[in-house]
């Protein structure tokens, strides 16, 4: 117990909020059933293949030799993608393996005088290996290894991390529960000629899903980032009370910090299941509404996300929205499919 305490603390003082992190795209979501649940899940079983990014747990002997391939387009000409195939090693293990990629685009390279010199370009990747195994008959545990390569025209900087996921299931009831500890690790190569490092964004989390019994409503909380007890810049701060000085005639709403915080280390979401080939989802993260909405805007989209899955023949085809703005939000695509489902039976 001593041993696990001492661990859990080294953990936590390793991984105060830092902003001079390197890496931030490991947070991006990797599918559409990810970016509808809120943006991070520890607890979707049924389709792990993205979720597994995050809890490596989740991956289950009812997807093997499960092929997934999403696409989402970014911001500002950034696009990314995310594809994964798994397969599971009879009473020995599931196993996956994913590749992240995230493109940045083209850049014009110039003196610093203007003078163009030609072009470059940004890209980030990530190789991941996922492991998963059960103990017992309700719990499963899993381990990521993360190979971590990021380039900037002819700077780059590379680094080994590892995601650890426990979840305790009661299939009966469709009760999840999971623990994860993500990226945990270090870079072994810096941008900078030299040589110092900054970190890798550890985060650790717990998620919890229950079906209501007799409907098709699903509900699920995840809280995040337990690893930084303060999610509210100071900038934040500063940025009120400016606020407040520059329209002092205005009434301004009094903002309960505490409060505020402990809903910025959660997300919201639920599922409505009609039927097996039909899901949708719904969610709601405060952090990106508080992080992303604009001053006095009364009535947007930030922060919620929406989406589907359809069953269709041997594909299930996978859409989400997640609103990051006033002007609009993100549309993520996502297909998967079984190699199992495409042979030839015999007679």
């Amino acid at each position: 117990m001593r041993i696990l305490l001492l661990f859990c603390t080294i953990l936590w003082l390793r991984a105060q909020l830092d902003a001079q992190q390197w890496y931030r795209f490991l947070y991006l979501p990797t599918s559409p059933v990810v970016t509808a649940l809120g943006g991070m899940d520890l607890t979707h079983y049924e389709d792990p293949s993205g979720s597994a990014y995050f809890n490596p747990a989740l991956l289950n002997d009812s997807t093997h030799q499960q092929i997934t391939w999403n696409f989402i387009d970014y911001f500002a000409g950034i696009v990314y993608g995310y594809v994964s195939y798994q397969h599971n090693i009879p009473e020995v293990a599931r196993i996956q393996g994913a590749i992240k990629h995230v493109y940045y685009g083209n850049f014009t390279r110039a003196d610093v005088y203007g003078n163009q010199l030609g072009r470059f370009n940004a890209n980030d990747i990530e190789f991941i290996a996922s492991f998963s195994r059960n103990y017992g008959k309700r719990l499963q545990w899993g381990v990521n290894l993360n190979f971590i390569y990021s380039q900037i025209e002819s700077f780059w900087s590379a680094g080994f991390a590892m995601d650890f996921g426990l979840l305790y299931r009661i299939e009966e009831e469709d009760f999840n529960v999971a623990v994860v500890v993500n990226n945990f690790g270090y870079p072994v190569r810096s941008y900078q000629r030299d040589g110092s490092k900054r970190r890798i964004p550890l985060n650790i989390a717990v998620g919890l899903r229950k079906r209501v019994p007799h409907t098709p409503f699903r509900l699920s909380v995840t809280a995040h980032s337990l690893n930084q007890p303060n999610l509210i810049s100071e900038a934040e701060r500063q940025r009120d009370q400016q606020q407040s000085a520059l329209f002092p005639g205005q009434e301004t709403v009094k903002r309960n910090y505490r409060v505020d915080n402990i809903f910025r280390h959660l997300i919201f979401a639920l599922e409505i299941i009609p039927s097996e080939s039909f899901h949708l989802r719904f969610s709601y993260n405060h952090q990106r509404r508080k992080e992303l909405k604009a001053l006095q805007e009364r009535f947007s989209l930030t922060g919620f996300a929406l989406g589907l899955s359809l069953r269709l023949y041997r594909f299930y085809l996978s859409y989400a929205y997640a609103g990051y703005n006033a002007p609009g939000g993100l549309h993520h695509l996502g297909v998967r499919t079984y190699l199992h489902a495409w042979k030839k039976s015999h007679p």
